[in-house]
């Protein structure tokens, strides 16, 4: 196999692999809102929110260490954390992926009801405060949403698809 040919390869291969695991991540996130709804009370189920974690050019994040984050939190308005998926890399580790699993106020109190807004936070670090993601979402019970994230490594923002 030529050069070019491994190269072309190794690329597809990196790209199939990576979008693998976004499936597995989103049918999982999917599995646990589904297994918890079912024994929680008969309320408002959670919701799935998935995309896209990519560090905007001319950013601050390799002073951070890592121009990904490790995780991704959904925090509602009460300040309580409704939910927590790690951030995959694909390739080079340029984006990443994410799917995450929020809870409704009927699964946790505390959490959003329908049509409540909450906001991410992008966590570089095992002890990280985190970058609070400048827009906040609409919690939407029972959807699964795409939206993508940007950050700078001191701001962050949804970017729709």
């Amino acid at each position: 196999m030529t050069r070019m040919n491994e190269m072309r390869f190794h690329g597809r291969t990196t790209v199939m692999a990576s979008l693998l695991a976004l499936g597995l991540l989103l049918g999982s996130a999917l599995l646990g809102i589904t297994a918890l709804g079912s024994s929680a009370s008969a309320g408002e189920p959670g919701a799935v929110y998935h995309g896209f974690v990519v560090p905007e050019r001319g950013s601050a994040l390799p002073e951070r260490g890592s121009a990904l984050p490790k995780r991704v939190r959904a925090i509602a308005e009460s300040g309580l954390v409704c939910g927590s998926a790690e951030v995959v890399p694909a390739g080079a580790g340029e984006v990443g992926f994410y799917a995450l699993s929020v809870f409704s106020a009927d699964m946790r109190e505390g959490c959003p009801t329908s049509g409540a807004q909450f906001r991410f936070v992008l966590v570089y670090g095992l002890i990280d405060e985190g970058i609070l993601v400048g827009t906040p979402a609409t919690f939407r019970s029972g959807a699964v949403d795409e939206l993508h994230l940007l950050s700078t490594g001191t701001e962050a923002r949804i970017a729709l698809p």
